[in-house]
């Protein structure tokens, strides 16, 4: 969470070790592709924020894997891009209909080809699929969200901007059996020991701020830099080593 003050304007076959939690991605025959760098990089203007979220995962093993897993999205954001990076080679993703992406994903695995699948599930929690990764490959999936900020009007100095950012899937109320129709999608282990992956964020920040103030967050230690001169955009960044989704901490059970 970042206050900017400025002038108003998941796998079916799991073990208890091969959990898909955020910080590694497992595919359905329980091995482990570790996460090898997480980042967030946001700009904020005029009210709204550009985010784009980059996952780097790394194919160990000597045959090709099939994988899927559960991230955390704003509720309040929109996706705006999708794609993957393997190797030198980039493929964009489109927007389509639930059923006519599922079947255009099943095709490309069929035919041996690589190929991803994001869905959305809850409001703010996705289901991203990946099939084919080649064998020892790295794979870079991105997701651009465009998300409005939320003003501020309370603060002292007159209002700021607030910025939210989810990095954790938290364990949910699921009820009696078959209360929920599709528990596997919001199903989630928290981790009971810190994980060696950790998430770096960015944000900048196009707007004046107000005289004497900065960005500020009482979640992140931010290291601040100044792009240019006095009244011009701002920089900040943070090396995040608290964030919940990578040190196996979660918030409360929601019931949404």
């Amino acid at each position: 969470m970042v206050h900017a003050p400025t002038t108003p304007p998941l796998v079916t076959d799991r073990t208890d070790d091969d959990i898909a939690h955020g910080a590694r991605l497992v595919d359905a025959a329980g091995r482990a592709l570790p996460l090898e760098a997480t980042s967030v990089t946001a700009d904020a203007k005029g009210g709204l924020a550009r985010v784009v979220l980059r996952q780097t995962f790394a194919n160990r093993d000597r045959t090709p894997v099939h994988v899927h897993y559960l991230l955390p999205l704003p509720a309040d954001g929109a996706v705006s891009g999708f794609s993957f990076l393997i190797g030198d080679n980039r493929v964009v993703g489109q927007i389509d209909t639930k059923q006519r992406a599922q079947a255009r994903y099943d095709e490309a695995l069929i035919e041996g080809r690589t190929a991803a699948l994001l869905a959305q599930t809850r409001s703010s929690v996705f289901r991203q699929a990946v099939g084919n990764i080649p064998p020892e490959t790295r794979i870079e999936v991105e997701i651009v969200v465009d998300q409005p900020l939320r003003w501020l009007a309370d603060d002292p100095s007159g209002g700021a901007w607030e910025w939210r950012f989810p990095t954790v899937v938290g364990p949910r109320y699921l009820g009696h059996p078959g209360r929920i129709p599709d528990p596997q999608d919001v199903q989630v282990a928290v981790s009971a020991s810190a994980l060696a992956a950790r998430m770096t964020m960015s944000l900048a920040v196009r707007d004046a701020l107000a005289e004497g103030r900065g960005v500020e967050s009482p979640s992140h230690r931010w290291s601040p830099t100044t792009e240019t001169g006095s009244g011009s955009p701002m920089r900040k960044r943070a090396d995040s080593t608290e964030t919940s989704w990578c040190d196996g901490r979660s918030p409360p059970p929601s019931q949404d």
